[in-house]
C-alpha cells in the first residue's frame, strides 16, 4: 500500500514533536563556546528516526554533501538538505569539512540547537607552541569575536585562520586587523595566513 503526502506529513511532523535536543558535549577553544559534536547530533537524530520507522542517507557527489530523510516503509524522501562543501585539496580537511556539513545538515533538518557559536569545527587545529605572548582574557575574547562579526568571516575562512594559528589569539587578532585594514586581501587568505610565522 502506498503511503500518501499527507501521510508522510504527518511522519515528518511525529520525528519533529518527538526529537530532543542534542547534548552540547564538545568546546571550542577559540571562541569558548560549547556545541555537539556529529556522534551526539546522530544518536539525537537515529533514535527520533528509527522510532517513526526512518532513516538517514547521506551522498556527496563533486562538491555537494545531501542528507535525506528516508520513510523506510516506501523509500520516500520525506526531507532533504543540500550543502556545498569547499573545494579543499588537502584529504584530511576535507574529511573534516564533510564532518562538519553532516553535522549542520542534520542541525538544520530537524531544527535542533547544536552549538553556542563553532564556526571554526570544520578544522581540526593545530597544536600551537606555548610562548610568552599576551593573555587574552573574556574581553578580550569578545572583542575578538566582534572584530570576526564585523568581518563576517566563512567559515571556511575561520577554518583557514584556525589551521594555521590554532589557540594563538594573538595570530587570530593580527589576521583579523589585516584584514579590517585591507579587505581584498581576503581574496588571497591562505597565502595572508602562510606569511605569517
Amino acid at each position: 500500500m502506498m503511503q500518501s503526502e499527507n501521510d508522510n506529513s504527518k511522519i515528518l511532523f511525529n520525528i519533529l514533536k518527538d526529537i530532543e535536543q542534542p547534548v552540547k558535549n564538545a568546546v571550542n577553544p577559540f571562541f569558548k563556546s560549547k556545541y555537539s559534536t556529529l556522534e551526539e547530533v546522530k544518536r539525537v537524530v537515529d533514535n527520533v528516526c528509527f522510532k517513526h520507522n526512518c532513516y538517514i542517507q547521506t551522498s556527496i557527489k563533486k562538491f555537494s554533501l545531501t542528507t535525506e530523510l528516508i520513510n523506510a516503509e516506501n523509500g520516500n524522501c520525506l526531507n532533504w538538505v543540500e550543502m556545498n562543501l569547499p573545494e579543499l585539496n588537502d584529504p584530511q580537511k576535507m574529511g573534516s569539512a564533510i564532518t562538519y556539513y553532516r553535522r549542520y545538515s542534520l542541525v538544520t533538518m530537524f531544527n535542533l540547537v547544536a552549538d553556542d557559536d563553532d564556526g571554526n569545527s570544520a578544522k581540526p587545529k593545530e597544536k600551537t607552541k606555548q610562548n610568552n605572548s599576551k593573555k587574552y582574557d573574556d574581553d578580550d575574547i569578545m572583542r575578538l569575536k566582534g572584530k570576526s562579526n564585523k568581518l563576517q568571516l566563512t567559515d571556511e575562512e575561520k577554518a583557514i585562520i584556525s589551521d594555521k594559528f590554532g589557540n594563538n589569539l594573538e595570530k587570530h587578532e593580527l589576521i583579523m586587523n589585516i584584514l579590517i585594514k585591507h579587505p581584498e586581501k581576503r581574496k588571497t587568505l591562505q597565502e595572508l595566513v602562510n606569511t605569517i610565522n
